[in-house]
């Protein structure tokens, strides 16, 4: 499916990203634990009905998976294919008409 993946890390993430782009979530990856939360299960549900492949893995291949320790995962690691976002010169010239810029 992609030719290079991202990893996103969290339920919310997990979650968001399979309500918004749940064809561009490549395998989801699960922390082995005797006895996963109510959320990590509900999520295992919702990626098995998304129809995205999913790995329940031990520690050690989890691990690996983080870009470091510091990652704050809640258990759950997904791959993701890089979304395309416009370059603010592209969205300029695709505008016909007025049109209202705010900036931050």
């Amino acid at each position: 499916m992609a030719d290079e993946w991202q990893y996103i890390y969290g339920i919310h993430a997990v979650e968001a990203m399979l309500s918004t782009h749940p064809d561009q979530v490549g395998q989801v990856f699960f922390l082995q634990a005797d006895k996963p939360s109510n959320r990590i299960v509900t999520l295992k549900n919702r990626v098995a009905k998304a129809q995205r492949p999913m790995r329940v893995v031990k520690l050690e291949q989890f691990c690996h998976l983080l870009s470091n320790e510091a990652v704050v995962h809640q258990g759950v690691v997904a791959q993701v294919a890089s979304i395309e976002h416009p370059s603010l010169k592209a969205l300029l010239a695709s505008q016909q008409g007025p049109m209202t810029l705010v900036a931050l």
